[in-house]
């Protein structure tokens, strides 16, 4: 696949941002800090899994309802190393 045309993310992981207001289905963690956890992009567009700090839940939300606040916390912050095991059928292991 060829890179041409690509950009690279405008937010890193564990990013802190803030929810700005404005898209319908954000308006109740509006104005919210979170953390980025995840990202997907499709062609130019770039979308986002934000743990909502208040919240202690991940929301999906698009980089133009996001805003940095200028700080990358750590994975370890988020993580603590633990692991499960499944089957491919989705039992768990262990």
């Amino acid at each position: 696949m060829s890179e041409i045309g690509m950009r690279s993310s405008p937010f890193a992981f564990y990013e802190e941002v803030r929810v700005k207001a404005g898209r319908a289905g954000l308006e109740e963690v509006a104005g919210e800090l979170g953390a980025v956890l995840g990202s997907s992009q499709d062609g130019e567009r770039w979308s986002y899994a934000i743990l909502i700090y208040s919240r202690g839940a991940t929301w999906g939300a698009d980089e133009d309802d996001l805003v940095s606040t200028g700080r990358i916390r750590t994975r370890e912050e988020f993580y603590d190393g633990a692991a499960v095991r499944v089957s491919e059928d989705g039992q768990l292991l262990d």
